[in-house]
């Protein structure tokens, strides 16, 4: 096995962004080489010396792992099988609805988006942060089954609601939602200082509201095409599912505006330290 060859194995599947990817083969390339021509010096042909390094260096999937977890704490392998594991479980429990909490597929959907989120970040307040947004919505989801309460949902989620109270209720507690959101991405910025954790809280909110419409998509073409009365459903652009897809896409909206915001605060501040540096008092 060549060098190339042994690199491509070893960084293909690890996360890493593209420019990382190369900078981290060019090093280790350089450290493999360096290491073939002083095996070569010792009189080793550059074949034998190529595989006695490559050898000495473990298997590609091995190194690849060690990589993977020094940057973001797990293995490649671990977020691929956490993510698949996660994602099964949501779409058994989204096909089953069982009547159990922590069978709830929106948990299940959260956790496989959490363990996704974990390969955008390397600090451990960043992670945390990823763990922490998922409490609100657990306390939600827990407050729906256990005291047949929509109020925290209702803020969290666009249109969980919508069967049992008036439009004016939902419009109120909608409003009351994407401040909640907006406060809460302010608060996981202030905390790690990374934009992109006050997204957290939105994407979870837009992917727990949006996989019911998703299911009901799902369910309408399987009872047009076979008729079963198994998949009957409403047409899935009927309310309460049109009602749901606004309350997305306002939080999207929102949510962009959230970022634009932060990103501001941000820039201003380095702009701030920087201003400083230059003239000190």
């Amino acid at each position: 096995m060549s060098i190339d060859d042994y690199l491509r194995q070893v960084f293909r599947g690890s996360f890493f962004p593209k420019q990382e990817r190369l900078d981290r083969m060019e090093e280790l390339r350089t450290h493999l080489e360096t290491a073939v021509h002083d095996s070569m010096d010792l009189g080793l042909a550059e074949d034998e010396a190529t595989n006695e390094v490559l050898r000495s260096c473990g298997p590609a999937s091995s190194l690849r792992a060690q990589l993977t977890k020094s940057a973001y704490g797990l293995s490649s392998a671990w977020i691929v099988r956490s993510i698949t594991v996660f994602s099964g479980l949501f779409l058994l429990f989204a096909a089953t609805l069982p009547a159990i909490p922590l069978a709830s597929p929106s948990l299940m959907l959260c956790l496989a988006l959490a363990t996704a989120l974990l390969t955008s970040t390397r600090k451990a307040s960043d992670r945390f942060a990823i763990a922490v947004a998922l409490v609100p919505f657990c306390m939600a989801y827990l407050q729906f089954h256990l005291e047949h309460s929509y109020i925290l949902a209702s803020m969290l989620l666009p249109g969980w609601f919508l069967y049992t109270s008036p439009y004016i209720l939902v419009s109120f507690l909608s409003i009351k939602g994407y401040a909640v959101l907006f406060l809460m991405g302010l608060l996981l910025f202030a905390w790690t200082r990374n934009v992109w954790n006050a997204t957290v809280p939105f994407l979870y909110s837009a992917a727990i509201s949006l996989w019911p419409v998703v299911r009901d998509f799902v369910k309408y073409g399987l009872w047009q095409t076979t008729h079963d009365s198994v998949f009957w459903n409403p047409p899935p652009l009927e309310s309460p599912n049109n009602v749901i897809l606004l309350g997305v896409l306002a939080r999207l909206i929102v949510l962009a505006l959230a970022i634009l915001l932060i990103r501001i605060i941000a820039i201003r501040r380095e702009r701030s330290k920087s201003a400083v540096k230059h003239n000190p008092a």
